[in-house]
């Protein structure tokens, strides 16, 4: 009995633990947020000035979130599809030249970004 307890107030006070449904809906929000101000910043496939540092703030974001996030968080189907569309951004800024290309890989991080808003919608 004394091993559960002492179990259980460790993992409560460990980071990276469950922090609950509301935190975990805060920081997917903020970051699905600053998504959307980085899909917006993608006019005729072509990064505009603030992409670059709104890019900035969602790799910051995610990184953040990926320290601070139990596993079963960073599971849920809305941030696998926010990390998806974070990579998917990263890899358009370094194929912008390419303008084929780069159309392509911004409508699949924009599909990610529409699949983790159905999902965070779902409270997946």
């Amino acid at each position: 009995m004394r091993i559960r307890v002492m179990f259980l107030l460790a993992s409560v006070a460990l980071p990276g633990c469950d922090r609950g449904g509301a935190a975990y809906k805060a920081d997917a929000h903020e970051l699905f947020d600053v998504l959307l101000k980085v899909r917006d910043d993608i006019k005729d496939d072509k990064p505009d000035p603030n992409f670059g540092p709104d890019l900035e703030r969602a790799v910051a974001l995610l990184e953040a979130d990926r320290r601070s996030m139990s596993t079963s968080d960073l599971e849920r189907p809305s941030f696998v599809n926010l990390e998806a569309a974070v990579e998917g951004y990263t890899s358009f800024d370094s194929v912008s030249a390419n303008r084929e290309l780069a159309h392509k890989v911004a409508i699949s991080a924009s599909a990610d970004l529409k699949k983790a808003r159905a999902a965070l919608e779902a409270g997946h």
